[in-house]
């Protein structure tokens, strides 16, 4: 089912991948601190397989595009593509996500009321056939997002006093979990890009700071993950290493890449 599919990329994605621990990068070869804005325009991530299959070692590299306004455009990972479409007072529109091999494509249509962002329909298409669609709609405690309901699943936010996500309550039926997480005072590598409301599956770019541990709650196996970044002389994240406390996990060491756009 498709709310099995987001719960589990939303699960993957913050166990694997958005998991970060504070570090200090030190030395005379950092470069004098800069006042102007980085954009993450690449990102390398070696990623070694659990031991229980041989310790695999596969390489990918994840490529930003930004348009003429400085807003992320397209995000490449292989054959995976990701567009960004906006409205003229800059919130997100549109975002698409294409798979060039299966044809496999999904659509994301955002609707506002009063520039807060209330609802957003997802669609999935196999060869331009609709396979799937779903309404996501938002719960607002004052000006900060307290839940999103689809069907009969919801999410529950909650945040520290910097306005980063600190935990995410999954109610799914049968199964109720929790992502908690824990944050450095570093900027984002998307600081500069962010999003304005939380997303079902992808909340890399709304947190200004940079998570540190990730855990799950409520699960038959619960998973720590933690990850070491060093930093630029603008406190900018350039490197790092994920390493989770399953046996049967993956580990991965990364890089990014960062441009001025000028």
């Amino acid at each position: 089912m498709k709310t099995y599919r987001y719960l589990l990329l939303l699960m993957a994605i913050a166990v694997c991948l958005n998991s970060c621990k504070k570090s200090s990068t030190t030395g005379g070869g950092l470069k004098p601190p800069t006042t102007k804005l980085k954009y993450l325009v690449q990102a390398t991530v070696v990623t070694t397989g659990p031991a229980i299959l041989g310790s695999p070692v596969t390489t990918s590299f994840t490529y930003y595009t930004y348009d003429s306004k400085k807003r992320l455009n397209t995000v490449k990972n292989g054959n995976d593509l990701t567009t960004y479409a906006y409205q003229d007072d800059g919130n997100i529109y549109s975002i698409t996500d294409v798979n060039t091999v299966d044809k496999y494509r999904t659509s994301e249509i955002f609707s506002y009321d009063g520039g807060k962002l209330k609802s957003y329909t997802s669609q999935e298409y196999s060869n331009d056939v609709l396979k799937n669609e779903t309404t996501y709609t938002y719960v607002y405690n004052g000006d900060k997002v307290s839940e999103l309901h689809f069907d009969i699943y919801y999410l529950l936010y909650t945040y520290d006093s910097n306005g980063n996500l600190t935990k995410i309550f999954n109610h799914s039926g049968d199964i109720n979990y929790s992502l908690v997480y824990t944050y450095d005072n570093k900027k984002s590598a998307f600081i500069n890009v962010p999003v304005k409301f939380p997303m079902h599956g992808d909340n890399s770019r709304f947190s200004p700071n940079n998570q540190i541990t990730s855990t799950t709650e409520g699960l038959n196996v619960n998973v720590l993950s933690t990850t070491t970044y060093n930093y630029d002389s603008d406190g900018y994240p350039i490197a790092g290493t994920t390493s989770n406390d399953y046996a049967s996990s993956s580990s991965s060491k990364f890089t990014y890449t960062y441009s001025t756009l000028e």
